[in-house]
């Protein structure tokens, strides 16, 4: 049986909501990247991808900083955040995934429902960079299955 897609750890954050989009790794790393890019390729287009999507991320909203030190778990790495929310990736086997994901303050229950607020317009600038930057993006429509979504052609 195979991997289903991706969804972000978020039982953390019991009332947290997110939005993930899944960019294929051929958009990222190249067409026939599992026959032409060294473990170094691999890693300067990785970073090349994150360092663009964070800045295009800060520009959009000034509240959003790069934190590249903090783990939601082993595979889904912290890459910015504001008070509100945080922007996530996780390198899966066939794509990345990047999640814009709510945050919860125990000590104010009204924060959540500020940063689901939030979220949506994150979550709609995310894909809007996607479609700019790589033409396309895929979403979740079931455990197993997804969507692709392209930029129109005008």
């Amino acid at each position: 049986m195979g991997r289903g897609n991706y969804i972000p750890p978020v039982s953390r954050y019991s009332n947290a909501d997110y939005e993930t989009i899944y960019i294929d790794n051929e958009l990222v790393y190249g067409k026939d990247h599992w026959e032409n890019c060294s473990e170094d390729d691999y890693y300067f287009y990785y970073q090349d991808f994150k360092e663009d999507l964070i800045s295009e991320f800060e520009r959009r909203f000034p509240t959003f900083s790069k934190n590249d030190r903090e783990w939601l778990d082993n595979t889904t790495k912290i890459v910015a955040e504001n008070s509100l929310c945080m922007l996530t990736l996780c390198d899966e086997d066939n794509y990345i995934a990047v999640s814009v994901i709510s945050k919860e303050d125990d000590y104010n229950a009204g924060l959540v429902n500020l940063a689901n607020r939030h979220l949506q317009n994150y979550a709609k600038f995310l894909k809007e960079f996607a479609l700019e930057t790589y033409g396309e993006y895929r979403v979740r429509t079931s455990a197993w299955t997804s969507a692709i979504i392209k930029k129109e052609v005008a």
